[in-house]
């Protein structure tokens, strides 16, 4: 026990690899964890606790343990009282790094609430692995652009004039409520073309697709759609109802050091970027669209909220020592970055848990308490148990990302 004191740890992350991952040095994971072979798509680096791919916790003495396990065996001294009596003997949170493949982007997806998940679970625990929720934040590292909720009535009528024959797959109804004024009406149009998207039958969603590669590029106003359109076609084919679905939806674009919250039941997407995401330990995913993946259409239409706009954008406020907080309503994490300027920062004392992930260059962290001393590399994590102190950062061209409990 006494050897947990003064951290920090040495926490090594897993790497995920996915069809949507960028190839090889390409990656932004690569070299996070060297000695992948060069055509793998490397898609996610994970640090935390999920059993999926823990992390692996190293001890003062060297010895080693799945994070999850180690956190079972001594949840006192890893999370602290506080903690463990509201999340268990689990760390409640998950860092991300995603290096999204322009090419194939994401599923359009969405993350249930706490409730339904707990529901889809038990219903079906072969494709809903979790009872948790996923409420998530990502923060670019390079250009990142992603779809992120449902356009709104006057985007959606601006839409349907540049391309009238869409009308014929759309029910009357629907129109009827893409046309009409009132503030009351964003979410509920957004859902009902939403929904009529997807309950196109397979001959009317070709139908439709092909209509769509034929007219979109005769739109001048519809570039960005248009090109999104051709590149995700080639992957996914006529046959998606994902390539309707997507015109249906906002694309936003953050430059690096911009961030997105995504709530629970927001429709979205990365479509290509690199990003940092933390997020509660959750990995539930509804999808509709653009994946071979499982899809289920009745749950995601279920649930859909087409009310948020764009109400995810947060800009980073400056926080303490030179940090950039992102802020976010959950309580399963806090999320802060050091930007790769910053140089040095101090980590006050914490009665909660944290995990550091150095991205780029070098990272020393020192405890002020004891003296112990970490280095990370470029993908490098920290795990500062509760209570220790407070902490001494030195970057060296890197950004540190900082997550705690909410």
């Amino acid at each position: 026990m006494d050897s947990f004191i003064g951290g920090p740890l040495r926490l090594t992350g897993r790497v995920q690899e996915s069809a949507w991952g960028k190839v090889g040095r390409n990656s932004r994971v690569s070299p996070m964890v060297p000695g992948h072979p060069d055509q793998a798509r490397l898609a996610e680096f994970w640090i935390g606790a999920h059993p999926k791919a823990p992390s692996l916790l190293e001890f003062p003495d060297g010895a080693t343990l799945p994070l999850d396990e180690a956190l079972r065996r001594y949840p006192r001294a890893l999370l602290g009282e506080s903690v463990e009596r509201r999340f268990g003997a689990t760390l409640p949170f998950l860092i991300k790094v995603l290096s999204v493949n322009g090419e194939y982007g994401l599923s359009i997806q969405l993350h249930p609430t706490k409730s339904k998940a707990e529901e889809l679970h038990r219903r079906a625990p072969q494709h809903y692995p979790d009872s948790n929720h996923k409420p998530e934040v990502g923060v670019a590292i390079t250009p990142v652009s992603l779809l992120y909720g449902v356009k709104g009535r006057a985007a959606l009528s601006t839409l349907f004039t540049a391309l009238p024959d869409l009308r014929r797959f759309i029910g009357n109804e629907t129109m009827a409520l893409i046309a009409r004024e009132g503030e009351d009406l964003e979410g509920v149009a957004g859902r009902a073309v939403f929904a009529d998207c997807f309950s196109l039958d397979d001959s009317q969603t070709r139908a439709c697709n092909e209509y769509l590669a034929r007219a979109l590029p005769k739109s001048p106003e519809l570039k960005e759609e248009a090109a999104l359109f051709g590149r995700l076609s080639c992957q996914y084919g006529m046959g998606d109802s994902g390539l309707f679905a997507m015109l249906l939806m906002n694309q936003v674009h953050l430059n690096p050091g911009q961030a997105i919250f995504i709530a629970a039941n927001v429709p979205h997407a990365y479509l290509e970027g690199d990003v940092i995401e933390c997020m509660a330990c959750s990995d539930n995913v509804v999808r509709a669209g653009l994946t071979p993946k499982y899809k289920d259409v009745e749950t995601l239409l279920e649930v859909i909220d087409c009310s948020h706009s764009l109400g995810g954008l947060r800009s980073p406020e400056v926080g303490v020592d030179g940090f950039h907080v992102i802020s976010t309503p959950t309580e399963e994490f806090r999320l802060q970055i050091l930007p790769e300027s910053a140089l040095r920062a101090l980590i006050p004392e914490n009665d909660a848990p944290a995990v550091v992930v150095c991205v780029g260059g070098g990272a020393t962290i020192t405890s002020q308490e004891t003296g112990r001393r970490l280095e990370l590399a470029d993908g490098g994590g920290a795990f500062l148990p509760p209570r220790t102190g407070a902490y001494e950062v030195v970057t060296s061209r890197a950004m540190l990302v900082h997550g705690t409990v909410g």
